[in-house]
């Protein structure tokens, strides 16, 4: 009777800890937020492109913070540092990884779920980790938390936007005599992406032969970049 309940006692134990374990990644993955931007990973040993998800932006307590990654050159000698590659291995590669579930956003309300195949890479200037898709979203965003996109946005007028600076930075290539001509920056979507039920508005900036992102704030009716960086370029 005493190897019985010892027994059981070790089986409640040890499904104690499994449902710890779960409860405790469950609030791993929603204690902070990636976003991420499709895109394609191409194999040039196969000539063939697949759908990926490119984490853009890192959301976690309050700030917003480009994706960290780890990768290798050409000599497999790291591109990033021993403090970059430990915070990809904790905010990034857990939701890149073969069997990770992705949420898409339809201008910032979740849309379809979508599960990872593998770990891939992406970007033209500069490799960047990506997760291979099982097939490509019809929008441009996803995230690896399920609570974003869950609640009804909080409504926002056409004319509500930020004033961005005009920059004439961008080469002319479609002019004969070449010169500068004004970036366009180009509202991609709205997403909460803090929680507080009002969307950060998410855009993306060109730069002669690429682009970067920046993600825009509304406090006390006034518009605040909080987020510049990630993107591409050649």
């Amino acid at each position: 009777m005493k190897k019985l309940a010892i027994i059981f006692v070790g089986i409640f134990i040890s499904l104690g800890f499994k449902e710890d374990y779960k409860n405790s990644e469950r609030q791993q993955n929603s204690a902070f937020t990636v976003i991420f931007m499709s895109s394609e990973s191409y194999d040039y040993k196969n000539n063939k492109s697949y759908p990926c998800a490119q984490p853009i932006v890192v959301y976690i307590n309050g700030k917003y913070i480009e994706p960290p990654d780890c990768i290798k050159d050409d000599d497999g000698v790291l591109i990033n540092d021993n403090n970059q590659c430990n915070n990809y291995s904790r905010f990034i590669q857990p939701f890149i990884k073969r069997g990770a579930r992705l949420y898409e956003l339809d201008n910032g309300i979740q849309n379809n779920i979508f599960t990872v195949q593998r770990t891939g890479v992406t970007g033209a200037g500069r490799e960047i980790h990506c997760g291979i898709l099982n097939s490509k979203p019809i929008h441009t965003f996803l995230t690896n938390n399920q609570n974003v996109g869950t609640r009804i946005l909080a409504p926002l007028e056409i004319s509500d936007r930020p004033k961005l600076k005009k920059r004439k930075d961008c080469l002319n290539y479609g002019s004969p005599s070449g010169g500068m001509k004004y970036c366009t920056d180009r509202l991609m979507s709205k997403v909460d992406i803090d929680g507080d039920g009002f969307p950060e508005l998410i855009y993306e900036n060109e730069v002669t032969e690429g682009y970067y992102i920046t993600i825009y704030f509304k406090k006390n009716k006034s518009w605040s970049k909080v987020f510049e960086g990630s993107g591409d370029g050649v």
